[in-house]
C-alpha cells in the first residue's frame, strides 16, 4: 500500500490526478490510498504519513507556494517522494531544493505521468524490501512481510505462520505490528495480526489465511473489512 498525497487547488486537476492514479492502479496491481488537499495548510497539518506527495507549485493567491509546503512537509518528512505538478517551468527548476524526485509540466499528460510515477512507485518497493529481524531462542531470524500469512500469541513469545513454516519467536505483538506498520497488516484480535494479502474467503467471525481459519473480534470486524478494502486499493475508484 502506498499512501499519496495530492496538493492541488483545482478541482478538476485533482479529479485528473486522482484518476491517473487508479489508471496506474488498474494497469499494474498497485495500490494506493489517496487523500486530496486543496490547501497546503491543510495538507501540512494532516497527520498522516505520506509516502508520495503530488504537489502543484502554483496553489494559487490564498495558499502558500507549493515550495514553501515542500519546504516545510520535508523538513519533517525527510525520507518521503516529492513530484511537483506545475504549468510554469522556470518554477519547476526550484524542485531541486527540496529534493523533489521529479517533476510533471502541465497539462498533464497520462504517459509521462505513468512513466515519473512509475519510478517512484519502483523507488519506494526497493525501500520496503528490507527484512523483518525478530530474536528467536537460537538467536536472530529475518523474513520478507510478504512471506508471512498471520502471527499469534502463543506462550510468553509468538507462533508466526509463514508460506513455508511456523518460527516461534520472543518478541510481543507489539513489536511485531510496528515493524509491520507500513504492510497489509492488522491486528484482527487481541492475541493475532494477520497479513490482508493473504485472507482468501471471509466469515461470520473470522477469515480464512493460507488454509487456516482465523479468529476476528467481533468489535473490530468493521475496522477489519475498512483495512481489507484499502489495502486492495478500493480507496482509488
Amino acid at each position: 500500500m502506498i499512501l499519496v498525497a495530492v496538493v492541488e487547488d483545482e478541482v478538476q486537476e485533482q479529479q485528473k490526478l486522482r484518476s491517473f492514479l487508479a489508471d496506474y492502479a488498474a494497469q499494474t496491481g498497485e495500490k494506493f490510498t489517496v487523500s486530496l488537499f486543496s490547501r497546503g495548510a491543510d495538507f501540512l497539518d494532516c497527520p498522516e504519513s505520506f509516502d508520495l506527495a503530488l504537489v502543484d507549485i502554483m496553489l494559487g493567491q490564498e495558499n502558500i507556494n507549493g515550495i514553501e509546503v515542500a519546504h516545510q512537509w520535508r523538513a519533517k518528512n525527510p525520507d518521503a517522494l516529492l513530484i511537483f505538478v506545475t504549468n510554469m517551468l522556470q518554477y519547476a527548476l526550484q524542485s531541486y531544493a527540496v529534493d523533489a524526485l521529479n517533476y510533471i509540466v502541465k497539462p498533464v499528460e497520462y504517459s509521462l505521468f505513468a512513466q515519473k510515477l512509475g519510478r517512484a512507485v519502483e523507488l519506494l518497493h526497493l525501500r520496503r524490501k528490507k527484512k523483518i529481524c525478530f530474536t528467536t531462542q537460537s538467536g536472530m531470524e529475518c523474513l520478507d512481510g510478504e512471506e508471512i500469512y498471520y502471527i499469534e500469541t502463543f506462550g510468553r513469545g509468538l507462533k508466526i505462520h509463514t508460506v513455508n513454516r511456523s518460527i516461534y519467536c520472543t518478541e510481543t505483538l507489539k513489536t511485531m505490528e510496528e515493524l509491520l506498520q507500513q504492510e497489509c497488516f492488522f491486528r484482527c484480535h487481541k492475541a493475532i495480526l494477520v497479513n490482508l494479502l493473504h485472507v482468501s474467503s471471509i466469515h461470520k467471525a473470522s477469515v480464512t489465511i493460507g488454509g487456516e481459519e482465523v479468529p476476528v473480534s467481533r468489535h473490530r470486524k468493521k475496522e477489519f473489512m475498512d483495512a481489507l478494502v484499502n489495502c486492495f486499493g478500493g480507496s482509488v475508484s
